[in-house]
């Protein structure tokens, strides 16, 4: 039934909670992030825009990079 079924998938779901990709909200934001960096750093080139594969970053550290002094000033002044 339906109803069986149902409660099959929550109780699935519910268990793997803690290891599936699905609810690991911390590896999404960093990917999140990564894509960002790297559009950003084409926006930078003065790339125009363009498709971009985002590695997954399992496994690795991202350092964050401030932007140098005057460079946010610099990429909105040639938007």
């Amino acid at each position: 039934s339906t109803g069986k079924r149902y409660m099959a998938m929550r109780s699935k779901l519910e268990i793997n909670r803690e290891t599936l990709p699905l609810f690991d909200t911390r590896r999404w934001v960093r990917n999140m992030e990564e894509g960002l960096h790297m559009m950003w750093n084409r926006y930078m080139q003065g790339l125009e825009p363009d498709h971009i594969d985002i590695p997954d970053v399992v496994g690795r550290s991202l350092a964050y990079e401030p932007p140098e002094e005057g460079e946010l000033e610099q990429g909105a002044a040639e938007a």
